[in-house]
């Protein structure tokens, strides 16, 4: 992680990939700047004729009373407080890297990938571990059972998340970003419960929806780094994410010990410990259900600014939700 986060302060400000493609014909730019001023100017007669409906309706208020909301929200530079707060998630794309990384988008992903990847890379080692300790319950009681079994979670790893990565594209497309998130903590959830169920069918299942979890975390972290931060500042922001991330699983070195047994190491099933594997898994999800307030705060920011776009939004066209 350090060797990602260290050169990538050499190569900030980070900017989007521009191609090389031939420069716009002085004609098509003409016909475009011709677009954007008639816009422009449409854009302003209707402004001007929306805040003289508003400066009528003031008129006609009854002296001493309050000035009806319609009227307040409109700032002096002719926006809505609406289209203000609308347009906030798009002004911290440019602004400075301080700002962002103290900015709400960049805690709520650094601790949303920090949570995620801490359960998920953590089961990849305490699998061996779990299986050998709960081999009476899933039925494992072989080495070379639980050998096959770690098999077909590797096959699992490699194979599933390619089948799954093209249905969080449409739902990240098509569906916006809270929803894909609310999906990917709904199946880490079903994957928590997987775990706590002693049987191979449980166990085959939350492989494979571990795997299609995981690859899903990545995707839409980097995703949404970009829709909501812009990449201004996006290599050394997903650096400072990956370095929080390997601290947090430092963790790792604490909850190991509590939840390991003694019973893989094949001793006697009456002498032998199977751990706090259940505890272990109880906190995972509790984990993964504390996560989704994550969502649930982004659809209320983007139900408040669905309400304020429906007071007309004066001065400009422009809509910029948090998708």
């Amino acid at each position: 992680c350090a060797s990602m986060l260290i050169p990538s302060f050499f190569l900030m400000p980070d900017e989007p990939y521009k191609s090389d493609d031939e420069p716009m014909k002085q004609t098509e730019l003409s016909e475009v700047l011709s677009d954007n001023t008639a816009q422009l100017t449409e854009t302003e007669t209707s402004y001007q004729s929306d805040l003289e409906d508003v400066e009528e309706m003031d008129s006609m208020w009854p002296k001493g009373c309050e000035r009806n909301q319609t009227s307040e929200i409109i700032s002096g530079d002719g926006n809505s407080a609406g289209v203000k707060s609308s347009r906030l998630h798009e002004n911290i794309k440019e602004q400075d890297f301080w700002a962002q990384v103290r900015s709400p988008q960049f805690i709520k992903l650094t601790v949303f990938f920090c949570v995620m990847l801490f359960w998920a890379n953590s089961y990849i080692g305490w699998l061996p571990f779990e299986l050998g300790d709960q081999k009476a319950s899933y039925h494992l009681y072989d080495v070379s059972e639980r050998a096959h079994a770690q098999e077909i979670f590797t096959f699992v790893m490699a194979f599933i998340p390619v089948l799954g990565l093209p249905f969080i594209g449409y739902l990240m497309d098509k569906k916006g970003f809270p929803l894909t998130l609310v999906v990917i903590l709904l199946m880490s959830i079903v994957y928590g419960i997987c775990c706590m169920i002693p049987s191979k069918l449980s166990l085959y299942t939350g492989f494979v929806i571990y795997s299609v979890w995981r690859a899903w975390t990545f995707t839409y972290f980097f995703a949404a780094m970009g829709n909501q931060l812009g990449f201004k500042y996006f290599g050394v922001l997903t650096g400072l994410a990956y370095f929080a991330e390997s601290i947090v699983c430092q963790l790792n070195h604490v909850v190991t010990p509590l939840a390991i047994g003694t019973c893989y190491k094949d001793l006697d099933m009456d002498e032998c410990s199977e751990g706090h594997w259940l505890e272990k898994n109880i906190a995972q999800i509790i984990c993964f259900i504390l996560l989704l307030s994550i969502p649930l705060w982004d659809f209320m920011e983007q139900q408040k600014n669905t309400r304020n776009f429906g007071m007309k939004a004066y001065g400009t066209t422009e809509k910029t939700f948090i998708t």
